[in-house]
């Protein structure tokens, strides 16, 4: 990409919008739509799924940028102000994005989530905000658009603002792109657990599909303004491909034929019956890391039973 000096913000902020991102001239009624069309709209998808570059902000009350400038806190790369109210979204770029799935690194998860936080109170904004849709920074038939910082942000700058918590509290996994964070690391650290048991069958789709419902359930029990479906869906699409295709945790054919041939023979039965199966899945979990205690939850069992089904 072009040194940011050298493109103007709402430029940098068009190149970097998602190939076909929501959109709407109103709040509702989303419509996934190219980006030569999105950019139009008023309302727009501004990060990809799985990456964040911009933080963005809803300042729900008028004169958010005189805020800024009286408490000396981080000044916006963009502002979008609604006309005739004086309501805004404040728009931060960060020079590198930060990549929320597997192939992002964890420092900078962690440090996204607890500056995001340190915005989001400093700035007053609201914390039931999306962070899936702003006002759309390219169209000004109802915004004043101002570009105020030319540069986009290193996130280290940010702390020249401010002291990061020590440990991150759980406000900041619940609001923001606290939850983006939040709900893939509960969602990946479950796929693991359970991929195995679908990889017995073959069946990928099946295993899609209780990834989405497991991210589905966690994101409406656990944050007050849940995330977007699109972005649960794409959370899950990601974890699923990559839990399925490259997660290293799983038996292999001997491994499996091993413990087939020691049933069988204990038994005296050839085939793999409903208890037999049971206990080859109690050995899977266990071999992944997973207490008896939690594999007995599984099977409605005892702890204790599940201890027989692992040590003969």
């Amino acid at each position: 990409m072009t040194a940011t000096t050298e493109l103007e913000l709402t430029e940098i902020f068009e190149q970097n919008l998602p190939f076909k991102p929501y959109c709407s001239n109103t709040k509702g009624a989303l419509q996934i739509r190219p980006r030569a069309t999105a950019k139009s709209k008023n309302y727009i998808q501004y990060n990809e799924p799985n990456t964040i570059r911009w933080l963005t902000y809803d300042c729900d009350y008028a004169g958010a940028l005189d805020h800024i400038g009286q408490n000396q806190l981080p000044a916006p790369n963009i502002a979008a102000v609604n006309k005739k109210n004086g309501k805004s979204h404040l728009f931060y770029g960060l020079e590198s994005p930060v990549c929320i799935t597997e192939n992002g690194r964890e420092k900078p998860k962690r440090f996204l989530q607890a500056v995001n936080y340190c915005l989001n109170e400093a700035l007053l904004a609201d914390q039931g905000f999306s962070q899936f849709i702003s006002k759309n920074p390219l169209t000004n038939d109802l915004w004043d658009v101002y570009e105020i910082k030319p540069t986009l942000y290193d996130l280290n700058e940010f702390l020249e603002y401010f002291t990061l918590p020590a440990k991150t509290p759980h406000k900041a996994k619940i609001i923001g792109v606290g939850r983006n964070v939040t709900l893939f690391e509960n969602a990946r650290r479950w796929a693991y657990r359970q991929v195995l048991s679908y990889r017995i069958t073959g069946n990928r789709q099946s295993f899609y599909e209780a990834v989405l419902q497991h991210c589905e359930d966690f994101n409406t029990e656990n944050f007050p303004t849940p995330l977007n479906f699109a972005e649960v869906k794409a959370t899950a699409k990601s974890i699923s491909k990559w839990t399925w295709e490259k997660y290293t945790a799983r038996w292999t054919d001997e491994q499996f034929s091993q413990v087939q041939s020691k049933r069988g023979k204990s038994s005296g039965k050839a085939r793999i019956d409903k208890s037999f199966e049971n206990r080859v899945m109690a050995n899977l979990y266990s071999m992944v890391g997973m207490s008896q205690k939690d594999i007995a939850n599984i099977f409605r069992t005892t702890q204790k039973t599940i201890s027989l089904w692992c040590s003969d």
